[in-house]
């Protein structure tokens, strides 16, 4: 029931829509989101860097008066996993803290723990450790820094993020 004005302008809008948007311009186009999906997905594939050598870095560790340890929460401490995929109340593997505890038992070595997460998020899994680890945590990309004593009792400056 359309009058033929409104028809021909229909037609017309149509055909030029198809000129513009043809089978090439379309395909073209879906290769192209592919490529760029694929190589956002190979950017989150799971990379393992290669194995250390244990006795260079142990003979290395082992000469030095001072050391100072930095580890990332996520994919070193923990598994890595999309950041929505963790829980607040996640505690570390008790092997983790075991190694954490061991390093941590030279006071000529220094641990700092950084991640991008937000401070309660790093809190948690500090509580996890019951507070007792004397340690440096660092979040937000190293925004707020924190040193934590030995004694834990939440209460003194220690627990104070700069």
């Amino acid at each position: 029931n359309m009058n033929l004005v409104q028809r021909a302008a229909l037609h017309k809008h149509a055909f030029r829509y198809v000129l513009q948007h043809t089978a090439q311009l379309w395909a073209e186009t879906f290769v192209s989101l592919l490529s760029v999906q694929r190589v956002q997905n190979e950017q989150m594939e799971e990379r393992v860097p290669p194995r250390l050598n244990q006795e260079v870095l142990c003979k290395s560790i082992s000469s030095c008066r001072r050391r100072l340890v930095v580890l990332g929460l996520f994919g070193t401490l923990t598994e890595r996993r999309p950041l929505d995929k963790f829980k607040q109340s996640e505690v570390l593997p008790q092997h983790v803290v075991s190694v954490l505890t061991r390093i941590l038992a030279d006071p000529n070595t220094t641990v700092l723990i950084a991640t991008s997460s937000a401070r309660p998020q790093l809190e948690a899994f500090y509580s996890a450790l019951n507070r007792r680890l004397p340690l440096w945590l660092a979040a937000e990309n190293g925004v707020f820094l924190r040193h934590c004593s030995a004694e834990g009792d939440g209460e003194d400056s220690s627990d104070e993020w700069m």
